[in-house]
């Protein structure tokens, strides 16, 4: 019973990782368009390696902290690019005519 159950997740486990492996190169490929995807799966799978042979999770802590940083700059950057940018540091409403009030739904 145990080495079915045993036998059950480590199949499950390893399915889980080919979706991931697939969405990854997926993703990259949609990002780097004029990169062959042999390369972008040869790269991916280079840098995967060294995880699989960490023997503890504290040997694999730096993805978190890059994790946690991607994550920061994905929300911070977008903001600087918009104060940057801007022509005006004020902020411009933009009024549409297009819906008429006597369409909208009454609450």
């Amino acid at each position: 019973g145990k080495w079915l159950v045993f036998g059950i997740a480590l199949v499950e486990a390893f399915g889980a990782g080919c979706m991931a492996l697939l969405m990854l190169w997926r993703n990259l490929e949609g990002l780097m368009p004029k990169v062959p995807s042999l390369q972008i799966e040869l790269w991916t799978l280079i840098a995967i390696v060294p995880a699989l042979f960490a023997q503890g999770f504290n040997e694999i802590a730096i993805i978190g902290i890059l994790g946690a940083a991607s994550k920061a700059l994905t929300a911070f950057l977008p903001m600087v690019v918009y104060f940057t940018l801007s022509p005006t540091s004020e902020p411009q409403v933009v009024h549409r005519d297009w819906v008429r009030p006597q369409t909208l739904p009454m609450a």
